[in-house]
């Protein structure tokens, strides 16, 4: 189960940092929606949500306080775990590491996941006052689907652009 939330939190991160590459530092950007279209899809997002969830305004107004408060924090575990993952890598590149070095930053980055779970945990428990839990499973639901759903259409779009 862990696995899995790490895998759906994953998918968000992807999903809502895949713009921050400075221009041409990403190979394959050129597949990637520019900021426009990445803000109507997380408008699109967000209507689908209320519609789904059948949010009140005040309901509304809390729930996506809590899910960009949410979202800010998975951002910056992301960061971090970025971090760890280079340091590892230029140590490895230049072969400067140890084996105390090495598994020091590993277990940083099983940390950083943990953290990440934790995250996501408590964000689903801080709902649970807003959301009932019909609504709460929905929400689950609807976010791995979105989610599935966007990355299969970029997969597509991919393919297409390489023919």
């Amino acid at each position: 189960m862990k696995r899995l939330c790490l895998i759906f939190i994953i998918a968000i991160y992807c999903a809502s940092n895949m713009y921050s590459q400075p221009e041409g530092g990403m190979p394959g950007k050129k597949f990637m929606p520019d900021g426009k279209a990445l803000r109507k899809i997380e408008q699109l997002e967000k209507s689908k949500l209320i519609e789904l969830l059948n949010l009140d305004e005040n309901t509304s107004i809390r729930f996506f306080a809590k899910r960009n408060e949410h979202f800010q924090k998975v951002r910056t575990l992301f960061d971090e775990r970025e971090k760890i993952i280079n340091e590892l890598k230029n140590s490895l590149d230049e072969n400067k590491g140890n084996d105390n070095f090495y598994k020091e930053q590993v277990n940083k980055l099983l940390e950083n996941e943990d953290k990440m779970v934790n995250e996501r945990e408590s964000y689903y428990k801080s709902l649970s006052s807003i959301l009932t839990p019909q609504q709460l499973a929905k929400l689950a639901v609807f976010e791995f689907m979105f989610r599935k759903e966007l990355a299969h259409t970029m997969m597509k779009r991919m393919r297409k652009e390489k023919e």
